[in-house]
C-alpha cells in the first residue's frame, strides 16, 4: 500500500558540485526536499521507490545499490541508490540491471545520500514520455503492492512555461 510520496525537482543543479556558484541560490531547494525525504521517513515505509524521468532504453527498475554519478556534467561525483538494506550488495529482490541510473534517480539518489537514508529498502523506477496513462495506472498497482507500505519519492522538471519571461516562454 501506498503510504506516502513527494515529489523533488530532478535537475543536476540541485546538486552543489554541479550547480558550481549558483549553489547558494538553490539552497532552499535542497532544503525543501530534505524535508520531503523526512516526511518519507516519518512515514515508516517498508521500501521507498525512487521513481523520476529517463531516455528511452533507460527505463525500468534499478536495485538497491545502482550507481550513478554526475560526471556527464563534468563533475567526478558518484552516488549509489541506497545505503539500506541490499545497497551495499547491489541488488535487492530485483535483477541486477548493470546500468548507471539516469540523472533524476541519480538526483534522488543524492537526496538520499545526503539524509543519510536507512529507514527501509529502496528501488529505483525510470519512466519515459512514452508511458501511456494505462501503462501508468498498471504500473502504480505493481509498485504499490511491494510490500506492505510503500513510500515514493518521485523526481520531476517542472514547465518551463510558467510566464512570458520563462525559459519556453508562456504555456497557458
Amino acid at each position: 500500500m501506498l503510504v506516502a510520496a513527494a515529489v523533488c525537482p530532478c535537475p543536476p543543479l540541485l546538486v552543489p558540485e554541479v550547480a558550481a556558484g549558483a549553489a547558494p541560490e538553490l539552497a532552499g531547494t535542497r532544503d525543501a526536499c530534505a524535508a520531503a525525504v523526512g516526511v518519507l521517513a516519518a512515514s515508516r515505509p517498508d521500501l521507498l521507490v525512487v521513481v523520476g524521468p529517463a531516455d528511452p532504453g533507460a527505463e525500468g527498475p534499478y536495485p538497491a545499490g545502482t550507481p550513478g554519478s554526475f560526471r556527464g556534467f563534468g563533475v567526478d561525483l558518484a552516488v549509489r541508490l541506497g545505503s539500506g538494506p541490499g545497497a551495499a550488495a547491489g541488488q535487492d529482490a530485483e535483477r541486477d540491471t548493470g546500468r548507471e541510473l539516469p540523472y533524476a534517480l541519480a538526483v534522488g539518489a543524492w537526496l538520499l545520500g545526503g539524509a543519510r537514508w536507512d529507514a527501509c529498502a529502496v528501488a529505483g523506477l525510470g519512466v519515459t514520455e512514452e508511458l501511456t496513462a494505462a501503462d501508468a495506472v498498471e504500473l502504480g498497482r505493481t509498485t504499490g503492492v511491494r510490500a506492505d507500505r510503500v513510500a515514493l519519492l518521485v523526481m520531476g522538471d517542472g514547465s518551463a512555461c510558467r510566464t512570458l519571461k520563462a525559459p519556453g516562454y508562456l504555456d497557458e
